[in-house]
């Protein structure tokens, strides 16, 4: 993944293109988890073989937007709840 104007939060199991989120919404249905929660993912589809096997997948420095991102999920939500 290169793109950071890619990262999306939705419920687990409105994620889409995501292989984690795929894997984990398949080991969620196993256990009958029936709960829901927000998750951050990426709508970018992966990078063909050869150049995933170069970057090793996931462009470094865009972990830290995906951080970024979820901190600010965070902090929208306390600041709602403190509102009103």
């Amino acid at each position: 993944k290169f793109d950071p104007t890619q990262i999306r939060h939705a419920s687990i199991w409105k994620t889409s293109v995501c292989p984690l989120a795929k894997k984990i919404r398949y080991e969620l249905r196993q256990r009958h988890f029936s709960g829901d929660f927000i998750c951050v993912y990426s709508i970018e589809n992966t990078a063909p073989k050869q150049i995933a096997s170069e970057f090793n997948g996931t462009f470094a420095p865009l972990t830290a937007s995906f951080g970024q991102h979820l901190a600010a999920l965070v902090l929208n939500h306390a600041l709602k709840d403190e509102v009103g």
